[in-house]
Formats: C-alpha cells, sequence, structure tokens
C-alpha cells in the first residue's frame, strides 16, 4: 500500500496540481438538522400541508427544497425557499423553516389582499364609467392594461353613440351682439 506524507492512502491523496473544486449544486457541504419535526410541521402548515413522515426525515435543506416544490409559483415563499436552498450558509435551512417561511406567508397574504384591493378599485371605475364590473377579463388586467382598456371602450362608446342633429345652413342662428 502506498501512503503519503500525511499518512493517507495514495488513492485519497489529491494531486497537488489540482485544487478542490467547489461543489457544483447549491447545497452547503455538510446539510444541517437543526429543524424538529415541530418545527418542520409549523412550517408545512404555512403551505396547507400535513407533512409524512418522508417529508419530516429530510434534513434541513431537503426539507426547504421540498417547500419550494409545493409552494404556489410566484409567491413569496417559492422565492425565499429558492434563496434559501442556494445559499452557502448552512443555517439559512434552519432560520426559513423557524421565522423565514412566515414572514414570506405574511408578505404573500398581504400582496393577496393588495391585488383584490386594486380588483375593488377596479369595479368601481367600471361602473363609474358605465362598464360591466362583473367583466372578469377587464378587472384582471394589470393597472396600465385596465386604465388602456377603459379608455378605448368608452371612447369606442362615445364615438359610436347617438350625435347631435347637424344644423341646416338656413336654420336661425342666435346673435350674441348687441343690437342697435
Amino acid at each position: 500500500m502506498v501512503t503519503t506524507a500525511t499518512g493517507q492512502p495514495g488513492w485519497a491523496a489529491v494531486p497537488s496540481t489540482t485544487t478542490a473544486a467547489a461543489p457544483s449544486n447549491s447545497l452547503v457541504a455538510d446539510p444541517t438538522n437543526l429543524a424538529t419535526d415541530e418545527d418542520k410541521v409549523a412550517a408545512a402548515r404555512v403551505l396547507g400541508i400535513n407533512p409524512g413522515m418522508e417529508m419530516l426525515v429530510l434534513n434541513d435543506q431537503e426539507f426547504v427544497f421540498s417547500i419550494w416544490r409545493q409552494a404556489l409559483d410566484g409567491s413569496f415563499v417559492k422565492a425565499g425557499a429558492l434563496r434559501t436552498y442556494e445559499s452557502e450558509d448552512p443555517n439559512a435551512a434552519y432560520t426559513f423553516i423557524t421565522t423565514g417561511i412566515f414572514a414570506a406567508s405574511a408578505d404573500d397574504a398581504q400582496a393577496e389582499i393588495s391585488a383584490e384591493r386594486a380588483k375593488a378599485l377596479r369595479r368601481s371605475v367600471a361602473v363609474t364609467v358605465g362598464l360591466d364590473p362583473s367583466d372578469t377579463a377587464l378587472i384582471e388586467k394589470s393597472d396600465r392594461d385596465f386604465i388602456f382598456s377603459v379608455w378605448q371602450r368608452v371612447t369606442t362608446a362615445v364615438m359610436s353613440g347617438p350625435r347631435p342633429a347637424a344644423r341646416s345652413p338656413t336654420a336661425p342662428t342666435r346673435t350674441t351682439g348687441r343690437r342697435s
């Protein structure tokens, strides 16, 4: 058996011309198991998940990845889970499980409230200008697209509506000047 100067077997020695490459994946080198089952159950409840044993036995980083897969696209929870999963900080997953997911969920709830408020305001505008407030395609648009659509519909309605009768060239006109 060949050994190196440090006492390691020769096949385990890293050649001096090669440097240790950083891992190609985004997982930390030593995944943590700091989160308790209770922590994981509470975190999963944010998404309405009742985690089974297959989820509870995952290490913290794998659990965060599982949360990411089950979160809604475009949500703060999904973005936070991805950011945590890609982090090189070994405690990032534990922090996300115990506190981060709850903050992200609160942000999602606030975004949902804001979106519903914007829809209510759009319905109000639609009623004000005489459009159908139950027109889902109109109400679901972004603010910019909603304003443009309302402008187009109102302009079209005004242009195609009844027009006042044209005056006859022989019709009498009122004069606003002084009479002498």
